[in-house]
């Protein structure tokens, strides 16, 4: 079974660029599944067609099942390949946060939709097997990551919607970090230092886990 680790992210953090680092300085141990939308889970459509499905058109059953879909195609190839470590771009919580602000922006409510994307995940078999979540924090302040955001992404149309969504998205996101799920890098400096950065969180996180691990075998050991 794969020690499975999730780079997250507010967009324009990096994700992507740190994965691409730690995959080229990886070995043949570890895996690194494709972006969930190469399993052909979202339709094929132009550019501004594939906007106006992903924020307006879809509907959220729609949506739930494109998304969990391709992160369930990723876990069977994550389990087929059966490698000690994997790396994913993007874990369970982003995309849940990305359908959550997509929603909320729609005008939902927050209690409906986490009931229809709990319904959605028990039927395609979805579980968070995460065994650690890394989250590149650009910055502590939401609006300094908001600008960040806008900065690198966006679109020649719908552009105010875009700029709601993620407003709402990064609120979402702050709530995450402020539960606690996540291992927490420091992504403000060059993208060798945070490469480094979180080389040291993964190291000390398995080493961790060993150590918990042999703990308990004495524990049961003494009974």
């Amino acid at each position: 079974m794969s020690y499975i680790i999730s780079i997250n992210g507010s967009d324009g953090s990096g994700k992507t660029t740190q994965i691409d680092l730690l995959k080229q300085n990886s070995n043949k141990h570890t895996f690194f599944p494709p972006d969930i939308a190469q399993y052909g889970v979202f339709p094929k459509l132009p550019e501004r067609q594939a906007f106006e499905w992903w924020f307006y058109n879809s509907t959220i059953e729609e949506f739930c099942t494109a998304v969990y879909k391709g992160i369930h195609y990723r876990n069977e190839e994550i389990e087929k390949q059966d490698k000690p470590i994997a790396f994913i771009d993007k874990g369970l919580d982003t995309f849940d946060s990305r359908i959550l602000a997509n929603f909320l922006c729609r005008g939902m409510e927050e209690p409906y939709i986490m009931q229809k994307m709990q319904i959605i995940k028990k039927e395609i078999g979805i579980c968070d097997n995460e065994d650690m979540k890394i989250f590149l924090l650009t910055n502590p302040n939401i609006d300094s990551r908001l600008k960040i955001a806008k900065s690198r992404k966006g679109t020649s149309f719908g552009q105010t919607y875009y700029d709601r969504y993620q407003k709402t998205l990064n609120e979402v996101i702050e709530k995450q970090i402020n539960n606690g799920i996540y291992k927490i890098v420091d992504a403000s400096g060059s993208i060798e230092e945070v490469n480094n950065k979180i080389i040291d969180v993964i190291s000390k996180g398995i080493s961790d886990k060993k150590r918990l691990s042999k703990e308990g075998m004495e524990e049961e050991r003494s009974y």
